[in-house]
């Protein structure tokens, strides 16, 4: 297979800078990171920067959305405290709200 990237020439030195850190040219580098990436379809490819030692997971784009989505859903729920004590404190907790629990079976007995 032969693949073609284009990068912009800052984009281009980072890669043969990163690529000597671990003594490779550009193609081997490039290949280990491919290999890293399909050697395990099952896992997460972990790859580690050279230049940082930061460690990364790559995984796919589905999985990152879903991700992504979870998190937007927990800071949500960080919301929940706030969005009860503002309810109590316009009388969302008094039992005659109650009624509004179950609208449907109500409905037609509100005047």
């Amino acid at each position: 297979m032969t693949l073609s990237v284009e990068l912009s020439t800052e984009q281009e030195a980072k890669l043969r800078e990163r690529a000597a850190a671990v003594g490779k040219d550009v193609a081997a580098y490039i290949s280990g990171l491919i290999e890293t990436v399909v050697s395990d379809a099952h896992e997460p490819a972990r790859v580690t920067d050279p230049h940082t030692q930061q460690p990364f997971v790559l995984v796919p784009a589905e999985e990152y959305d879903r991700m992504a989505q979870a998190e937007e859903l927990a800071a949500l729920r960080e919301t929940y405290p706030a969005q009860d004590a503002v309810a109590r404190a316009n009388g969302w907790d008094d039992p005659e709200m109650d009624i509004y629990n179950d609208y449907d079976a109500h409905s037609g007995s509100i005047s």
